[in-house]
C-alpha cells in the first residue's frame, strides 16, 4: 500500500506540474492578448483624436460655407437691385425710342415739306428763266 500511495502522489505531482504548465501558457496568452489589447487602445485613442481634428475642420468648413451662403445672399440682393435699375433704364430707353420715332417722323414730314419747296423753286427758276428769255435783249 505504501507503493500506491507513493505512485498516487507523484501522480498528483505530474498533474500539478502539468497544471502549473497550463497556468504559465495561460498567463504567456493573457500577457499576449493584454499587449494586443493596449495597441488597439493607443490605436483606438489616435483614431478618436483624428475624429476629433476631422469634426473641427467640418465646424471649420460649415462656417466658411455659412459666409458663402450669406456673401451669396447679398449678392442676389445686389442682382436684384441692379436688374430693377436695368428694367428702369430699359424703360426709359423705350420711352426715347418713341421719342426718336416722333422727331423722325417730323423729320419726314419736314423733308417732304422741303422737297415741296424745292420743287416749287424749280419751277420759279423755270419760269423765271422764261421770262428772262422773253425779255428783249437790252
Amino acid at each position: 500500500m505504501d507503493q500506491d500511495l507513493k505512485r498516487e502522489i507523484r501522480q498528483h505531482g505530474n498533474d500539478i506540474e502539468a497544471l502549473y504548465d497550463l497556468v504559465a501558457a495561460m498567463k504567456a496568452k493573457q500577457d499576449e492578448h493584454t499587449a494586443i489589447l493596449k495597441r488597439h487602445t493607443l490605436m483606438l485613442v489616435e483614431h478618436g483624436a483624428r475624429l476629433d481634428d476631422h469634426g473641427k475642420q467640418l465646424t471649420s468648413i460649415s462656417e466658411r460655407l455659412t459666409d458663402v451662403d450669406s456673401r451669396i445672399i447679398r449678392l442676389d440682393n445686389r442682382v436684384d437691385r441692379l436688374e430693377r435699375r436695368v428694367d428702369g433704364l430699359d424703360a426709359k430707353l423705350d420711352a426715347v425710342g418713341t421719342k426718336v420715332g416722333g422727331v423722325n417722323a417730323k423729320v419726314d414730314a419736314v423733308g417732304t415739306k422741303v422737297a415741296g419747296v424745292s420743287a416749287k423753286v424749280d419751277g420759279l427758276g423755270a419760269k423765271l428763266d422764261e421770262v428772262l428769255r422773253r425779255l428783249p435783249a437790252a
